[in-house]
């Protein structure tokens, strides 16, 4: 996760930006509580892990999305998604997805 700056960096210089100095992280946001470190330090440490692999960014996840519009499930059946028609709020039968 980079901070806007990146985006607004990167348009100004013409060129991608190195990502380490936009990166999320303790530095960028001092004035959270001390507990709150992990999570401050977990994008770094997902793109230092994704480095070292050969997977994608989002590889072995399973991912339910609920949306309002029932012709949003033509855009995932285009991509070669699963998609679970559920038009209600009662997902005690979804087991996996």
């Amino acid at each position: 996760m980079l901070t806007p700056h990146y985006i607004l960096d990167s348009y100004r210089e013409g060129a991608w930006m190195e990502e380490d100095m936009y990166e999320w992280g303790p530095n960028s946001a001092p004035e959270l509580p001390p507990h709150m470190l992990p999570l401050l330090r977990a994008p770094h440490s997902w793109r230092v892990k994704l480095a070292k692999s050969n997977a994608g960014a989002f590889s072995n996840w399973r991912v339910a999305l609920f949306v309002k519009e029932r012709s949003t499930e033509a855009l995932f059946c285009r991509y070669g998604d699963t998609v679970v028609p559920c038009y209600s709020n009662d997902m005690t039968n979804v087991v996996e997805i």
